[in-house]
């Protein structure tokens, strides 16, 4: 849910030219793969595009932030204008498999979709209150993860 926030947040890096700029103004190497990683992780799991995919490292030889750079630019964010943004962060929950039905639904089939709709919606109101919890224990600050990109003096 975070990174489905984040997405929707200035930390975002929405065009290619803001990505080259935000990267820019970073300074170590272990800042430019911390943020990269991070706008790649908004689209493949805050948003549930999975051809945002990129692994952090192949045969035991780590990616370069410029590589992965390249595919955040190259791959991931033109994928804006190919899929569409949830409007909700995306929750994968085991669900009944979706299949052509003859007649009607049995009433017991109709409970147990009413059934994982409310366990969807319980699992995001306590994703919801475990995030405040952490936070008001001192442990992350999302006000801080939606800001934008800026060096530290």
């Amino acid at each position: 849910m975070c990174l489905w926030e984040q997405y929707h947040s200035p930390a975002c890096w929405n065009t290619a030219t803001d990505a080259f700029r935000q990267y820019g103004k970073l300074t170590t190497k272990a800042g430019h793969l911390k943020k990269v990683k991070e706008q790649i992780l908004m689209r493949y799991l805050g948003l549930g595009w999975d051809n945002a995919y990129h692994p952090w490292s192949k045969n035991k030889r780590q990616f370069t932030p410029g590589e992965l750079l390249e595919h955040l630019t190259m791959i991931v964010i033109p994928l804006k204008n190919k899929l569409i943004v949830p409007e909700e962060a995306p929750v994968d929950m085991p669900t009944r498999q979706k299949m052509a039905t003859l007649g009607t639904k049995a009433d017991d089939v109709i409970e147990l979709d009413k059934n994982n709709d409310s366990a969807e919606t319980r699992m995001r109101l306590d994703a919801i209150k475990e995030r405040e919890r952490l936070e008001d224990n001192g442990y992350g600050d999302r006000l801080q993860d939606y800001q934008a990109s800026m060096p530290i003096f």
